[in-house]
């Protein structure tokens, strides 16, 4: 897993991995006449995973086998960690954090620096600590997000990240493949 390094590590692998499965599983419970009630696994999934629901409903299910496929290589050290799987994990932490940061922030559109070390404060209470702090330095940036969308700061964030357009970052994030 060489080009992992300290953009993904090996359980960031191991969650994606986990993720795809879960996917898997909410679909055949869905084909299911007596589905039962998906609304508690689909609220976990989306909490872990931001993003995760947009795959369930687009992503076929041809992809999510070969997704699986592919983390089981690169976990197995056979294969370096996929482009895609680098660029979905980066999507997932830095929405965790964005979102994490945004419901602070709450209606707020700027911040002071009071305000700022309040913030670093109050991230020790956070479900996902390191990924909010990491946004500190744009927390008015995620006040008022471009387009009003946090996600054109978090693709912003992955371009840089990886080298790439922001629609080269797009596509390796949410593939334009759909199910139907």
């Amino acid at each position: 897993m060489s080009n992992v390094g300290e953009r993904v590590s090996k359980k960031d692998l191991t969650d994606l991995r986990r993720k795809y499965e879960e996917i898997r599983r909410l679909r055949e419970l869905h084909s299911l006449p007596d589905e039962p009630d998906p609304r508690v696994a689909m609220t976990t999934l989306a909490g872990e995973f931001p993003g995760a629901l947009r795959e369930l409903d687009d992503m076929p299910e041809l992809e999510v086998a070969s997704r699986i496929d592919e983390l089981d290589r690169a976990l197995a050290g056979g294969a370096d960690a996929p482009r895609w799987a680098v660029a979905i994990s980066l999507f997932h932490r830095e929405t965790r954090g964005a979102l994490c940061a945004k419901r602070w922030l709450g209606r707020r559109r700027h911040v002071s620096d009071e305000e700022r070390t309040t913030f670093e404060s109050a991230t020790a209470s956070f479900c996902y600590v390191s990924e909010a702090r990491g946004w500190t330095n744009e927390l008015e940036a995620l006040a008022s997000p471009p387009k009003g969308r946090i996600t054109e700061l978090v693709y912003a964030r992955i371009a840089t990240e990886l080298k790439l357009s922001i629609e080269e970052t797009k596509e390796l994030v949410f593939s334009k493949r759909s199910r139907h």
